[in-house]
């Protein structure tokens, strides 16, 4: 996946380390319309507390949802995703972000 996007300096995803998250992923499968075809969604999001990397006390957020329609046959898989990036950054300055990804995979 090649992503364009510029990294903010305020944003939650630079203090992964000291952030605290959760990330739920779910998949139903399709097998009544087409063999292989399933529905893929995800949600995760990361809180990163600013006051333990630079002593200050705000919050920062980043939330991101995912849409994904997979195909799989023997050991290809081919799929096309949705995913939206809600970030709140340590000022208070809020961003979406909307990415496209296709992909085509072959496991060996």
């Amino acid at each position: 996946m090649i992503n364009s996007r510029k990294v903010n300096p305020s944003s939650p995803s630079r203090l992964a380390g000291k952030s605290k998250g959760f990330e739920v992923f779910g998949q139903y499968e399709l097998g009544m319309i087409t063999e292989g075809l399933a529905i893929q969604s995800s949600f995760e999001r990361l809180v990163g507390d600013k006051e333990k990397a630079h002593g200050d006390t705000s919050n920062a957020m980043q939330k991101t949802f995912a849409f994904a329609p997979v195909y799989t046959t023997g050991p290809m898989q081919f799929a096309f995703e949705w995913k939206r990036d809600y970030e709140t950054g340590f000022k208070g300055k809020k961003e979406k972000d909307d990415t496209y990804t296709v992909q085509a995979r072959y496991y060996f």
